[in-house]
């Protein structure tokens, strides 16, 4: 599992850090079955994770219980609940994996000595960062200015293989629609 983790922080960097080993040691390596719960809301994230294979998703229950898909993250990927983590308050999202997930993850602790004695840690996880702003801005402008066929375009663009190995009902959560509908379009693609 080490091993992706360690190409993309050399294709992050752009080059091999020679402190690579250390960072690599403080990541503990772990497996979640199907529909395995990483964090529950109202509980403080206490990782950051990197994904090396499956997925997690990101949800949110709203005041009558129903549960709403935020974010989907896959494959060689970081995510962590960052308000949560980086000022270790009870998070308002839960973390539920989707399918067999192998990911490893960060201690808070870890990441502070990380950040603080090792620079080229800052550069990676500045652009985890950025990268999930961004996600983040680009999925809220997708609900608000896109129509259903053209948000279900984009994702199936950027995730070609999450139709067949995410369920309907948390794509369609994702992409703020119903089953239903995602069915029906579906067939556009």
């Amino acid at each position: 599992m080490k091993s992706l983790l360690r190409q993309n922080i050399i294709h992050r960097l752009k080059k091999v850090p020679g402190n690579i080993d250390e960072v690599l040691d403080c990541f503990v390596e772990n497996t979640a079955s199907r529909k395995s719960t990483i964090l529950e809301e109202g509980n403080i994230c206490r990782h950051c994770f990197f994904i090396t294979t499956g997925s997690f998703k990101i949800v949110r229950t709203d005041e009558l219980g129903s549960m709403h898909t935020i974010g989907l993250v896959f494959d060689q990927e970081w995510f962590s609940v960052i308000d949560s983590f980086r000022n270790q308050i009870p998070s308002k999202e839960s973390i539920i994996t989707v399918e067999d997930t192998d990911y490893l993850s960060l201690s808070f602790d870890k990441f502070n000595y990380l950040s603080q004695n090792i620079p080229e840690f800052n550069t990676v996880y500045r652009q985890m960062l950025e990268e999930s702003h961004s996600s983040f801005l680009d999925r809220v402008n997708n609900l608000m200015a896109l129509d259903a066929l053209e948000r279900l375009t984009r994702f199936h663009k950027n995730y070609p293989f999450a139709l067949s190995r995410i369920n309907a009902k948390d794509i369609a959560s994702h992409l703020g629609m119903s089953p239903e509908t995602l069915s029906r379009l579906r067939t556009n693609l």
